[in-house]
């Protein structure tokens, strides 16, 4: 068995969007599946500041999403920027 030194930052996941509902292939919406923390994509991309750099983004999406499941999702405060980035 090949071991690769590294930390406990993941570069995968299941891919999800600003209410961390998962995302099929096509970026669609999987109705009533939501994912944060480790098993979702990283939102620093393939990078891991360090210890501790998971927690807040963990905690950030579960806030959203239990918003979201309640039907009461989080506007975003700059919906300018979603609206340059697609």
């Amino acid at each position: 068995m090949k071991l690769h030194p590294g930390d406990i930052g993941t570069k995968g996941g299941l891919l999800t969007d600003r209410d961390a509902r998962v995302l099929n292939d096509a970026g669609e919406v999987i109705e009533g599946l939501y994912c944060v923390g480790n098993n979702s994509a990283s939102v620093m991309g393939p990078a891991y500041p360090g210890a501790g750099s998971t927690l807040g983004p963990a905690m950030t999406f579960a806030y959203r999403a239990i918003a979201a499941i309640k039907g009461q999702p989080i506007p975003l405060e700059r919906g300018d920027l979603l609206e340059r980035a697609a």
